[in-house]
């Protein structure tokens, strides 16, 4: 009987060998099945059996319930639960009951939904008051959640003719909403951390994934727009548009609106705060900040002798302070944040890199192919039997030499012409076999030996991200570890996450500058039209210093806050300065992406920074289906944006000055689906680029043998990678300026590895 479904199993006790005909070498054990080898109707009922009895071991795989209750605790508000916490809400999963003070919850079967909640809810862990004081309880609060706790608490009403409240681009907005989900990672990941002193403190913040200076920014100024005008579209708010000019839409009008916040507070002023404290933070706004907020209230009342418009600068005072984005308490010190912006100098050597992150897997075993020209076997004749109906014809290939590799002939995906132009001219490599290792492995042990939980996303791009397997320098990146080291050594530095999260470029607190983090879509002003004058200078002092012993998430909240008010006053004041390039960039996510990675290259002078590293990503490249058309369509996005970006860079003498690394989560199966798709391998191909390398090769070592018995091949063509991310960083640090005595801290598993590239490997 099954532990937890109840079922009794009856298991085929049935050994069969296959052999080999002629080798007595050569056998292997073959699965028991039910079906017969010859078609009968009985056949049918067996294949549904079996489909069943595979769903069944998925169900009930003892993961399942820690899986689901981990991740309805951190949706419940509790973002680093406790194991025991875990454990009873698993338990309660498994049995499918749980009990409180007398009442029983669900049905007793596995999985049952009502039982799992009520554990969730109604645990102590999420119930007594006293665990807020706990500076690692709680949570950062959803941004939808937010936007969704305003409109309840001060009881929006829509107007006639507009029977719901429709919300507009919001994912684009505030990084969330509902049904809308990005990707099937959902719009943030439970084990992110984030900069600050939440990964510093080894937990976890998976809402601080989508606070980004743009996002921060388009929260707030919606927030403030719905508080003051309604359900608009203008200011900034989350409404469709609606046909009336934004000029009805005032403080405290809501002509341009298709509905309005019905919430009406007390006249006497102290009980209206009270209030109003009460429903937009639960009674926890500290001491200092209740102050703060009432006297900037009563200053309007005095100056302009208008209640309605207090209550409502108070309400935006109230949800711009950490007490209403975070659960936990703040305990503000009533002292500034000081300022983290980068103090400007004169540019002596400016250096860039750039890492693409082509998200999902990119399939580079079919960008970089062997074509001839090989020392023993045909390798492109390999490549084509194991690749099966997904391999490219060799005519199609974009021929490139290259020496010291398994051929002498490769060819590049027919869809890369500029990539090609780049190899043939010198300004372009390729890195073959390279992957996400713990030190070097062989088929024997590279399961054991390896940490990351291969095969998966979300995993191998944090290692990507990482590349720290034993966690020796917490949630940092190389990127960021690298603006760590050169900021030592007294550089300007600046990273900057394009349309993307922070954890690329994260280095350790307080040694390097926030990272900027900027939407390809625009530059949004905050606050433009204030309630009253010096409105800035007001949120930023409900977001000033805090406690040591106050929420870590508040304190995240008040320092992305204020970081994003400072970065984006920065990035307005480029943006309206620095002219955009005459070159033409393809209207495109990555086109856009790379334009205004060229705007912010231009500004290094106003600036004073002496290194840029920029993150982005392009999407797309998860190809479980028909991967020629989908690899071709990125492919072409991706080629005509290069070549535009290049162009430029050429044009302001900055191509020498710069590095592009292409990464990815991992490289595809060689062996393709039964849908004409690729699954998820470990090892791939990777390009570099610019005018300081010393192109035109490829370097590592390309696979010998792709067959399924070579010695690199763990099954179904996922290949065991022989360089390792760290050789590459190794070489692009030092380019950088990373000094010897620091690429340990920059790279601290480095050591495990027999090839690390230095400088002169691949660059000139």
């Amino acid at each position: 009987t099954e532990r937890f479904s109840g079922k009794t199993l009856y298991l085929k006790n049935v050994e069969s060998i296959v052999k080999i005909l002629g080798s007595a070498r050569f056998a292997f054990r073959n699965p028991p099945h039910f079906m017969s080898l010859v078609r009968s109707e009985a056949n049918a009922r067996q294949a549904y059996y079996e489909t069943e009895a595979v769903l069944d071991s998925y169900l009930y795989h003892q993961n399942v319930a820690p899986f689901i209750g981990y991740r309805l605790i951190q949706r419940f508000g509790i973002s680093n639960p406790s194991p025991h916490f875990l454990e009873r809400v698993s338990s309660s999963f498994q049995s499918g009951e749980f009990t409180f003070e007398g009442r029983t919850y669900g049905t007793g079967q596995y999985g049952d939904l009502a039982a799992t909640v009520a554990a969730v809810v109604l645990d102590p862990e999420a119930t007594t008051d006293y665990l807020d004081a706990d500076p690692a309880a709680g949570s950062l609060k959803e941004p939808l959640l937010k936007v969704i706790h305003v409109m309840r608490a001060l009881e929006f009403k829509p107007f006639d003719g507009y029977p719901f409240a429709e919300l507009f681009n919001m994912e684009e907005k505030i990084g969330q909403m509902a049904h809308e989900i990005p990707t099937v990672f959902s719009f943030f990941l439970p084990e992110f951390s984030g900069p600050g002193v939440i990964s510093k403190a080894g937990l976890k913040a998976p809402e601080a994934q989508v606070a980004t200076t743009t996002r921060v920014v388009g929260l707030m100024n919606g927030l403030y727009s719905l508080i003051k005008s309604g359900l608009t579209h203008c200011d900034g708010g989350f409404s469709w548009p609606v046909p009336r000019p934004c000029g009805l839409a005032t403080d405290g009008g809501h002509g341009a609106s298709s509905g309005k916040l019905d919430y009406s507070p007390p006249s006497d002023f102290d009980t209206a705060m009270s209030e109003m404290f009460m429903l937009l933070t639960s009674g926890r706004m500290s001491d200092k900040n209740m102050e703060l907020i009432k006297k900037e209230a009563r200053a309007v009342i005095r100056d302009e002798g208008d209640y309605g418009k207090a209550m409502r600068l108070a309400q935006q005072l109230i949800v711009t302070a950490p007490e209403f984005h975070s659960r936990g308490i703040a305990l503000p010190t009533g002292n500034a944040r000081q300022s983290t912006l980068p103090t400007e100098g004169e540019v002596v050597e400016y250096k860039v890199v750039l890492q693409l992150m082509l998200t999902g897997g990119m399939d580079s075993y079919n960008m970089l192919v062997p074509h001839s020209g090989c020392e023993r076997d045909d390798m492109y004749e390999q490549y084509a039997d194991i690749r099966g109906n997904v391999a490219l014809p060799q005519d199609s290939l974009l021929q490139i030499p290259t020496t010291g590799q398994v051929c002498s002939m490769f060819g590049i995906h027919p869809d890369l012409p500029f990539l090609h132009s780049l190899y043939t001219s010198g300004d372009a490599l390729f890195i073959a076999n390279t992957g996400v290792m713990t030190t070097d492995v062989t088929k024997r042990d590279y399961d054991s030996a390896t940490r990351t939980s291969l095969f998966s996303h979300n995993a191998m791009q944090e290692e990507i991200k990482r590349l720290d397997p034993f966690v020796v320098t917490g949630q940092t990146s190389p990127m960021g570890r690298m603006t760590d080291a050169l900021s030592r050594n007294r550089f300007i530095v600046r990273g900057v996450a394009v349309d993307a999260n922070v954890d690329g470029l994260n280095g350790r607190p307080n040694v390097s500058p926030p990272v900027y983090t900027v939407d390809y879509r625009g530059i949004r002003k905050f606050n433009e039209k204030e309630s009253v004058a010096n409105m800035t200078k007001m949120v930023t002092a409900l977001n000033g210093e805090m406690e040591l012993h106050a929420s870590l998430f508040g304190e995240t909240w008040s320092q992305n806050f204020v970081n994003a008010l400072e970065q984006n006053e920065v990035l307005e004041q480029i943006f309206n300065t620095e002219t955009g390039s005459d070159v033409e960039y393809p209207n495109t996510p990555t086109g856009r992406k790379l334009e205004l990675i060229s705007r912010l290259i231009r500004s290094r002078f106003t600036s004073g920074v002496e290194r840029d590293f920029f993150y982005m990503e392009m999407g797309g490249f998860d190809t479980h289906a028909l991967v020629e058309n989908r690899l071709s369509d990125r492919f072409v996005e991706l080629n005509a944006a290069l070549e535009a970006f290049v162009t430029d860079m050429k044009n302001e003498d900055l191509w020498n000055s710069l590095t592009i690394l292409e990464t990815t989560d991992f490289a595809r199966t060689l062996t393709p689906n039964g849908g004409a798709g690729t699954d998820h391998g470990w090892a791939g191909n990777h390009f570099m680029a610019g005018g300081s390398l010393a192109g035109g090769k490829i370097v590592g070592e390309y696979p010998p043998d792709l067959r399924e018995r070579g010695p690199l091949n763990v099954g179904r063509g996922r290949l065991i990678p022989t360089t390792s991310y760290d050789a590459v960083f190794n070489s692009l640090a030092l380019w950088t300026g990373v000094p010897d005595s620091s690429l340990d801290d920059v790279l601290p598993n480095r050591g495990n590895f027999q090839r690390i590239f230095s400088r002169s490997d691949l660059f000139e």
